[in-house]
């Protein structure tokens, strides 16, 4: 992929009028091409995202250990504190979580950066965080971008380089490798890493085969108790995916928004108002 002269900063990548297409909006598409247009081509408000406090708790987790910051705050209540809920009232909804998931998300964060699987597999590497990406496909002329949780470079060999994806996930969803992989192919995790794997080689010269990929995994199961696991996926799976990728990328560049025969109005996921339900419950995406 070549280099796009497009800038990309935090802020055009969240502003919904930016000139990329991303990871969520290719997993939208090979979900149902008819959906991709509903909801980022017309722009139907009855398919936008809609975040759940569970959702919610996912990304403060991923403030508090890429950033060391976050904007969110805890929703409070007009009896408990009716300064705060005055002040919060201008506040947009997807900075506020309910105290429940707030609580959680902290033991979450602390339990992740004490673990081990949280340290880099290089005995010494270069750590990056928040690691925005972009290019254009060759051949089709169209911008993609995403934004890495972390991606660590190895310092005795600069041609080496791991992207880790944190996943906030509920207790059910943790468990063995092959359960896990199971969760990547179903969900379209490996798309992801897949994704970035090329944008990486596009804009730093890695060769994708030398950038492995791998999920950090955290489920609170109970107050004082955080699983964590680590789960590297395979190369195979990542080059299925980025199959998947190229054909999804030729059919949004030609307009090609022909619904899926299998395609239903109502998906088994939640975190959305209506429509094609799609997205995590447990603020796993």
């Amino acid at each position: 992929m070549k280099k796009t002269p497009f800038v990309l900063t935090e802020e055009n990548y969240f502003s919904p009028e930016r000139p990329h297409v991303s990871v969520s909006q290719i997993k939208d598409y090979l979900r149902c091409p008819a959906f991709y247009k509903r909801r980022h081509v017309d722009r139907d408000p009855a398919v936008q995202v809609v975040p759940t406090d569970a959702m919610k708790r996912g990304s403060l987790v991923d403030d508090l250990l890429t950033r060391g910051k976050t904007a969110m705050r805890p929703r409070v209540l007009k009896k408990d504190d009716p300064d705060e809920y005055a002040a919060q009232q201008s506040i947009p909804d997807r900075l506020l979580i309910g105290q429940r998931y707030w609580d959680e998300a902290m033991e979450i964060a602390a339990a992740v950066k004490a673990s081990p699987l949280w340290k880099s597999t290089f005995d010494s590497a270069e750590t990056r965080y928040q690691v925005l990406l972009s290019s254009t496909a060759p051949e089709i002329a169209l911008p993609v971008c995403g934004l890495a949780d972390r991606i660590d470079v190895s310092k005795e060999s600069e041609c080496m380089a791991e992207i880790i994806d944190l996943k906030v996930v509920s207790p059910a969803k943790i468990g063995s490798p092959a359960k896990w992989m199971w969760n990547v192919r179903e969900m379209r995790y490996a798309h992801q890493f897949a994704l970035y794997q090329v944008l990486l080689s596009g804009e730093h010269g890695i060769d994708p085969n030398k950038v492995s990929c791998r999920h950090v995994v955290a489920a609170f199961v109970e107050p004082g108790f955080v699983e964590v696991r680590s789960y590297v996926v395979p190369q195979e799976m990542l080059d299925e995916a980025m199959e998947e990728i190229v054909i999804a990328l030729k059919g949004i560049a030609a307009g090609d928004f022909r619904k899926k025969e299998h395609a239903v109005e109502k998906l088994p996921y939640v975190g959305f108002n209506r429509g094609f339900g799609a997205g995590e419950e447990d603020g796993s995406e």
